[in-house]
């Protein structure tokens, strides 16, 4: 976040929304974040494929409550995901 939005920090580490509970495994592999190396779908997802819908329509909130920022394959596997959610 910029200097300008630090107050929004607290916020943030403390949104519920953007706590989750996870296993010792799933924390870890998350934990390592994006892979900004990977030619398509650079976002962590969770190993239960049930849970990707929810995940990354989760994730997108937060982005946008928070006004961060996405990268083009982040923002590409975002909207091609929940394109496919949709149509479900």
């Amino acid at each position: 976040m910029q200097a300008s939005r630090v107050g929004e920090r607290v916020a943030y580490y403390n949104d519920p929304d953007v706590l989750q509970a996870a296993d010792q495994s799933s924390n870890e592999a998350k934990g390592a974040g994006m892979d900004w190396d990977a030619t398509s779908n650079p976002v962590w997802l969770p190993s239960n494929t049930a849970w990707h819908c929810d995940y990354m329509a989760k994730r997108a909130y937060i982005k946008h409550k928070y006004r961060l920022t996405m990268r083009q394959g982040e923002k590409t596997q975002t909207v091609n995901l929940l394109t496919q959610c949709a149509a479900r």
